[in-house]
Order: C-alpha cells, then sequence, then structure tokens
C-alpha cells in the first residue's frame, strides 16, 4: 500500500525549487547536447512576405531536421526519467533512504505520479469523458466533414502515417506531449501535493511553468522568420500568445483539477489533521487528448 502523510513531508518552498527544477531540466536538456542544440547563422532576410520563413543554410541546424529531432526526444526523456527519480527521492527520504522501504517508495512514487495499477474502470473512463467534451464542436465539424477516423475523408496514409513514420510526428504527437505531461503536470502536483499546497495553487502554478518552459521557442521563431523587426515582432507576440494560453486557459487549469480532483484519499488519513494527504491518482487520457488536439 502506498504511503500516507500525516503532515507535508516537504514544505512549500522545497516544492517551488523541486518544481522550477524540473522546468529547468526538461528545457536544459534541450541545448546540454551539441547534437540537440538549433544552430542559425545571422542572416537577415528583410524581402520575405509576412508569415514566410527564410530558406535553411546548409550548416545550420533547424529544430526539425531528424537528428536536433532524435537528439531532443533521448535528452526530453532523460530528464522525464530523472524528474521522476527526484520525485522517488523526496519520498523515499521520508523513509530514511532505507532500502527495505525501496520497494514501497517505488510504489509510493507511481501512484503519486498516477501511474496506479488499481484503478477501477469507473476512475478511469469517467474522467476521461470531461476533457473530450470541450472538443464537441470541432468533433462535430470534423464528423461533418468526414474527417473522424474510418469515414470518407479519412486514411491511414495521410493522418496517421505522418504521425507513425517520421520524426516530426513522433516529437510532436508522442514524446513530446506524454514527457511534457509527466513532467509539468505529474511531477510538479506531485510535490506541491506531497507540499500540502492548497487547491488554488496546485491549479494555477504548474500551468504557469508549462507556459514558461516554452518561451525559449522564441529565438527560434526570431531567426527563422529573417532576424528582422518584423521576426522580432512575431517572435514576441506568439510566444506571450503561448505563454498566456498554457498559464491562463481554463483548459490547463481543468487537466490540473482532474489531476488531483480524482485522486484517491490515503486510507491512513488521521482525523482531524490539518493536512489531508491524497495519493495522486489520475488518469492520463484526458491530458493527452488535450495535448494532441
Amino acid at each position: 500500500m502506498p504511503l500516507a502523510f500525516a503532515s507535508p513531508p516537504i514544505s512549500l518552498n522545497t516544492a517551488h525549487a523541486l518544481a522550477l527544477s524540473f522546468v529547468g531540466s526538461y528545457v536544459g536538456s534541450l541545448y546540454i547536447s551539441k547534437n540537440a542544440r538549433l544552430s542559425f547563422k545571422k542572416v537577415v532576410a528583410p524581402d520575405l512576405r509576412e508569415g514566410e520563413q527564410r530558406a535553411k543554410e546548409d550548416d545550420e541546424r533547424w529544430r526539425n531536421d531528424p537528428d536536433v529531432i532524435r537528439a531532443r526526444v533521448t535528452a526530453a526523456g532523460l530528464s522525464t526519467v530523472s524528474s521522476c527519480v527526484v520525485v522517488l527521492g523526496v519520498v523515499w527520504a521520508f523513509v530514511g533512504w532505507d532500502m527495505k522501504e525501496l520497494p514501497i517508495a517505488l510504489e509510493t512514487t507511481l501512484t503519486r505520479l498516477g501511474f496506479d495499477t488499481d484503478l477501477s474502470l469507473s476512475q478511469i473512463v469517467l474522467p476521461s469523458l470531461v476533457t473530450p467534451v470541450l472538443y464537441a464542436g470541432p468533433l462535430y465539424a470534423y464528423f461533418l466533414a468526414g474527417r473522424l477516423p474510418f469515414q470518407r475523408s479519412w486514411s491511414w496514409r495521410r493522418c496517421i502515417a505522418p504521425i507513425v513514420t517520421t520524426w516530426q510526428g513522433w516529437r510532436d504527437f508522442i514524446v513530446g506531449p506524454t514527457t511534457e505531461e509527466v513532467v509539468f503536470r505529474a511531477c510538479t502536483l506531485a510535490v506541491y501535493q506531497l507540499a500540502g499546497a492548497s487547491v488554488y495553487m496546485k491549479i494555477f502554478l504548474p500551468p504557469l511553468l508549462f507556459g514558461l518552459a516554452h518561451v525559449h521557442h522564441a529565438w527560434d521563431k526570431f531567426n527563422r522568420f529573417g532576424r528582422t523587426k518584423a521576426a522580432a515582432q512575431r517572435a514576441i507576440l506568439e510566444t506571450i500568445f503561448q505563454l498566456i494560453y498554457h498559464s491562463t486557459t481554463y483548459i490547463s487549469h481543468l487537466l490540473q483539477y482532474n489531476g488531483f480532483a480524482t485522486a484517491r484519499p490515503s486510507s491512513s488519513n488521521i482525523p482531524g489533521a490539518s493536512y489531508r494527504d491524497q495519493a495522486g491518482v489520475f488518469t492520463w487520457t484526458p491530458w493527452l487528448l488535450v495535448h494532441n488536439a
């Protein structure tokens, strides 16, 4: 049975530090390796049409280059594993780093990250029905256009093959969403839960961190669109919009709430205690549906 805590095992400041370290590790991992780093020449292209990218030089490294994607997928995967290990370390430290307690510390960590094998069918299905309702309009539009799976305008070659047979598809639809959800939702929510953070903090802070993690894309956009004043404006505006979207929209907040609202209260809660410990049980389906929408 997963561990239960009568009081928060870590402070709120520690949770903040850990959450920021998850962000720094994930984003930083994309730049540590030379193969993962982007490389641009200081090329100014003032004659581009609005919204047009400049031509890529032979010795440049752009984010959609297959070797860059491979390196970044590997880096993001390692960073994700390390963040999960940190959460394990926090839980294991509570029992004094005792090797005999490692199995239960591991079980507790997996449960708090959402990987619970004891979920009932209703715990899996019901939360997964909430998020798709938000997309009822677009899904209905796709239905009318015949673009849903197995309708007349849908085909495996055009709709699925580009995802599973290209590095860009793996990054955008499989590895990227999965690693980001594990790090920016599961790991951050786990440490804030361990710190006894308020409901509002657990709803609003992880999406804000997720939004901040996308700020580094501004440099990529600025270079690809010609290093001009217009390119700078485009990069800044798109980055600000992305930051606001990820950190303030109801979708992000709903996903966070869905994460701990479906949590299973620990059987070892102490009556009258000010800290209500919960094993962070939540399903991954809604998060991945939204991330790939």
